[in-house]
C-alpha cells in the first residue's frame, strides 16, 4: 500500500460538518455532546497507529446493531453517520468526502496507482469499528476493485 499524507481535515472538523447535516435538533445536540469521546478515541487510534499497534485496539463485543458504542450512539447510528451524512450528496459533509477522494491524486494507494479512486475505504472496518466511521485518518481513497473486492 502506498503511504499517504495525513488528511487535510481534522476529526473535529469532520464531526462538526456532519452535525450540520442533521436536521433534527435533538439528534444533533445529542451527537455534539459525544464529541469529546470521539476525540479521545482518535487519540488512542493515533497513538496505536504510530507505534504499529493499531491491531490491539479493543473492539466492542458483542457488536449488534443496537450495541451502544459511543455514549448512547449505537452501531447502526454510527454506520448511518457515514452513509447519511458523509456520503450523501445533499449534505454539507459531502464536500469533505469529495476532497478525500482526490487526496491521493485520484490514484488508488492499495493497488499501486492502477485504479482510479471512486470510493472511500475504512482502514479499520466500519462493521467492527463504527466509532471511526467518519474519522479522516481511518478513511482511505480507493478504487472500486480494491474497496469492493475480497480483502485479506
Amino acid at each position: 500500500m502506498k503511504k499517504l499524507p495525513l488528511p487535510a481535515r481534522t476529526y473535529s472538523e469532520m464531526l462538526n460538518k456532519c452535525s450540520e447535516g442533521m436536521m433534527q435538533i435533538n439528534v444533533r445536540n445529542n451527537f455534539i455532546t459525544h464529541f469529546p469521546t470521539f476525540l479521545q478515541k482518535e487519540q488512542q487510534y493515533r497513538i496505536l497507529s504510530s507505534t504499529g499497534q493499531l491491531f490491539t485496539y479493543d473492539r466492542t463485543h458483542p457488536l449488534e446493531p443496537t450495541t451502544l458504542v459511543v455514549g448512547n450512539l449505537t452501531k447502526v447510528k454510527l454506520e448511518k453517520l457515514y452513509e447519511n451524512n458523509l456520503r450523501d450528496k445533499n449534505k454539507p459533509a459531502r464536500t469533505y468526502y469529495d476532497d478525500m477522494l482526490v487526496s491521493s491524486g485520484e490514484k488508488c494507494p492499495f493497488c499501486g496507482d492502477i485504479g482510479q479512486t471512486k470510493n472511500i475505504d475504512h482502514f479499520l472496518p466500519i462493521a467492527h469499528y463504527p466509532e471511526f466511521s467518519v474519522m479522516p485518518i481511518n478513511l482511505v481513497p480507493s478504487c472500486r476493485d480494491c474497496n469492493m473486492g475480497e480483502k485479506g
